[in-house]
Order: structure tokens, then C-alpha cells, then sequence
């Protein structure tokens, strides 16, 4: 067993097989030849012919197995960690769990799919493809200095795991649906669907880690984050509308924040063979390390210091005032940029402006989302400081609306007792 299986032991969706009973991602199959009724290969090796005497659908291009249906249903998790269909009806998972190592995921479809066969793309997915290659991967950088990551690298490991596909036409889908306006439309189905097998795929291909699929477990995870912001808004949306209620079980059922920190977890066991692959620079946090929440200056730190207030004298002050450090931190590394020129830019590194808010996911303790789970006015209050970080990042597609949202629904729950607190961040989305 490699090196890298054994460190993933400790977090793992699903323990790896013994060497004995290794399955492939893509087993081998008899080619067939296509001949009607039944055609001589696959006679002559006394398997069931694959066309079976039928046609084809007009306009598929068909490898394996039959399309994803687009009905949706929330996944929860089994007792061992696997990802499995959840028999609720609700397009989304809205009750709060706890925090999980594994990867949970508040939106599924159904399908009858298997990751061992063969896949199975469309036409359509093709032209999800395309659109990634000259639109949505430009979007996810900065700097086009990166681009190529996005737009070419990616792509090309996913060629060779179908899971990572399915997370770029997911996200593709996505785009197209922002792009168009279309919130209540095929697209998000769609991405809904590509999401689903790209988290079982990636459930399976984490039990077997290895060097060969290291690379895209790497990229899928990274991926993943922008997928589940853009997709849980998009299909909250679409599922409840935009009312009160919707909104705060999306905003506070934190599935999203649990499909974050629970994907991520394959991060640590591959960094060493990603710091030598063509994705390392994805791994360059900039200046993050070296920021000193202590030292923070300006209009942002003075109001986050002051709402150290709301919770003097409670036996929980000293976790509060960390995750307030970290806090202050995000604020740091994306002001840095407004005062970044072209050059320093170029220099900052793939991870820049929008990595801000994922590091604090990342790093804040599970007490903070416990916390926001249980209601607690001081870590409601933070996290309408952490929407006021999302709202000045609006302009990247997949975080518009979600600052606002984030804001709205904090100060619903604290009312009128608790806006002395809030009031700074109802003002930056006021003034727009």
C-alpha cells in the first residue's frame, strides 16, 4: 500500500480495499463491433451485446451506460462515511447534522449509473464543455497568468476520471444558468445531476487513492467549493424560493459549509505529489501565514474589534476572540487587493482576492458552526461580518447574493436588541 493510502486511512470516505480485491476505475471491456443482431465479438466472448439490436438515440454519443435522470433528492451520509441517497422528497437537506470529516453533500439526484461502467457523456455535455473551455474557467481566476489551469490542465486530468468531469460540467451548467438568468431551469438539474455522480465518483476514487488519481482528487476538491456555493443558492432557490424560512435553513443548515471542510479533507494526504505536479501552484496561499490579525488597521478592523463586546464576560470569550482573529485575518488578505497593482498580481499567486472567505471556512473551529447551528448571538454576529466579505466579493458569479443573504438573515434572527452590532454590515450592503 502506497504511502499516500495509508495517510488518507484517517480520513477516508470508505476504507480502501485490500491489494486483492483493488478495483479499477476503468475496467477493461470487450469492444464490440456493433453488427446487428448480435454482433461476433461479443458472440465470440459470450457477453450480452450492449445495442442489443436497437438504435441509438438521435444526438447522443454513448460509451457506457445510460444518462443521469434529473429528479432531485438530498444525500446524507451513511454511518461509514459513504455518500448515499437520502429517501427525503425535498430537493434540499435543510437539517443541521454537526460537523462531519466526510464529504456531505445537501443536493442529489437520482441515477442508475454505476461508477464502475463505462461513461456515459452527451452531445449536450459536450457543448458544457466547450463552454468551459472558452467561458467559465476564465472566471475562476484573477490573473490570466492562471488561466491555463482551469482551462486546460483541469480538463485534461479529467479526461482521464470521470468524476472530475462531471464536476466541470456541473459547474459549466451552472454558469450557463447565471449567465442566461435561468435560476429555474434545466441547467441547474443538470449541474445537480453532473454533481451527484462526480460525488460518488469522488467517494469511490478516495478509497483507492493513489498517485495516479491524486491530481484530481486534488482539483475535484477545489472545484467542489465553488460548486456547492453556487449550487446550493441556485437550487435553494429553485426548491423554496426566496422566502424567510428557505433562506435561513439554507443560510444556517450549514450543509454547505459541511461540504467544504468535509471535501477538503483529501487535501493533506496528496500535497506531496501535488507540490510536484502541474496543480501546485494551488497550493499557494500567498501571504496568509504571514498576516497579524494584532497588527490589522483601518475602518474594518476597528468595527470588528468593537463587537468584542457582545460577548464580555462569557465562559466562551477566549474561543470567541480566536475565531475573531481569523476573522480580522480574512479581512486583511482581501483588502491587500485593492491596493494590489497589474504586477503584484501576477506575483500574489493563483490563490488570490476570493480565496479570503474559504480560508476562513477552513480554519475556523467546528465550535463557530456549532455555535451558528445553536443560534448564538456572537457567532450570528461574526458571520454577518464574514457576509460582509462575501458581499465586497459579489462580483465573482458564484458568491453574488450570498454576503447579502448571509446578512439578512442574521440580523432577522437578532432583531433590534442586537443591531448595535449589526448595524456596520447592514450598511455595506446598503451602500451597496
Amino acid at each position: 500500500m502506497c504511502r499516500v493510502q495509508e495517510t488518507a486511512r484517517q480520513g477516508m470516505l470508505e476504507p480502501p480495499a485490500p491489494a486483492d480485491q483493488h478495483v479499477m476505475l476503468m475496467p477493461y471491456r470487450t469492444q464490440c463491433n456493433e453488427e446487428r443482431p448480435t454482433c461476433k465479438a461479443c458472440h465470440r466472448h459470450g457477453v450480452s451485446c450492449v445495442y442489443f439490436g436497437q438504435p441509438l438515440p438521435r444526438g447522443r454519443v454513448t460509451v457506457g451506460s445510460t444518462s443521469p435522470t434529473s429528479s432531485i433528492i438530498p444525500i446524507t451520509s451513511t454511518d461509514n462515511g459513504q455518500l448515499a441517497p437520502s429517501p427525503a422528497d425535498s430537493h434540499l437537506n435543510t437539517r443541521s447534522h454537526g460537523p462531519s470529516p466526510a464529504a456531505v453533500s445537501p443536493f442529489s439526484t437520482t441515477t442508475s449509473a454505476s461508477q464502475g461502467d463505462a461513461p456515459s457523456f452527451t452531445l449536450h455535455d459536450l457543448g458544457l464543455l466547450h463552454h468551459w473551455t472558452v467561458s467559465t474557467s476564465k472566471l475562476l481566476i484573477t490573473h490570466p497568468k492562471f488561466a491555463h489551469i482551469w482551462q486546460i490542465t483541469v480538463p485534461e486530468i479529467a479526461t482521464q476520471h470521470e468524476f472530475l468531469m462531471h464536476g466541470i460540467l456541473c459547474l459549466s451548467a451552472l454558469h450557463l444558468a447565471h449567465e442566461k438568468k435561468l435560476t429555474k431551469s434545466s441547467f441547474v438539474r443538470e449541474a445537480a445531476a453532473h454533481h451527484t455522480l462526480a460525488i460518488q465518483g469522488f467517494n469511490q476514487a478516495i478509497s483507492e487513492m493513489d498517485e495516479a488519481n491524486s491530481e484530481a482528487l486534488f482539483a475535484f476538491a477545489a472545484l467542489n467549493i465553488i460548486c456547492t456555493f453556487s449550487l446550493t443558492r441556485q437550487l435553494g432557490e429553485e426548491a423554496a424560493g426566496t422566502s424567510r424560512r428557505s433562506m435561513k435553513d439554507r443560510i444556517l443548515g450549514l450543509e454547505w459549509v459541511n461540504m467544504i471542510r468535509g471535501v477538503s479533507i483529501v487535501l493533506e494526504p496528496v500535497h506531496r505529489i501535488i507540490w510536484s505536479s502541474p496543480l501546485r501552484v494551488m497550493l499557494d496561499v500567498g501571504n496568509w501565514e504571514e498576516l497579524n490579525p494584532d497588527a490589522a488597521a483601518g475602518d474594518s478592523a476597528r468595527h470588528l474589534r468593537e463587537i468584542r463586546s457582545a460577548w464580555r464576560g462569557s465562559s466562551d470569550a477566549g474561543a470567541y476572540d480566536d475565531i475573531l482573529r481569523s476573522l480580522i485575518k480574512c479581512f486583511m488578505f482581501v483588502e491587500q487587493f485593492d491596493s494590489f497593482d497589474e504586477q503584484a498580481l501576477e506575483s500574489f499567486g493563483h490563490n488570490q482576492v476570493s480565496s479570503g472567505p474559504i480560508m476562513f471556512i477552513l480554519v475556523a473551529p467546528d465550535f463557530f458552526f456549532m455555535q451558528l447551528r445553536q443560534r448564538q448571538p456572537p457567532a450570528l454576529i461574526m458571520f454577518a461580518y464574514f457576509g460582509v466579505i462575501l458581499h465586497r466579493l459579489r462580483s465573482f458569479w458564484f458568491i453574488e447574493g450570498w454576503g447579502k443573504d448571509i446578512i439578512d438573515v442574521v440580523d432577522d434572527l437578532l432583531g433590534d436588541y442586537w443591531r448595535p452590532w449589526t448595524s456596520w454590515p447592514l450598511e455595506m450592503v446598503e451602500a451597496g
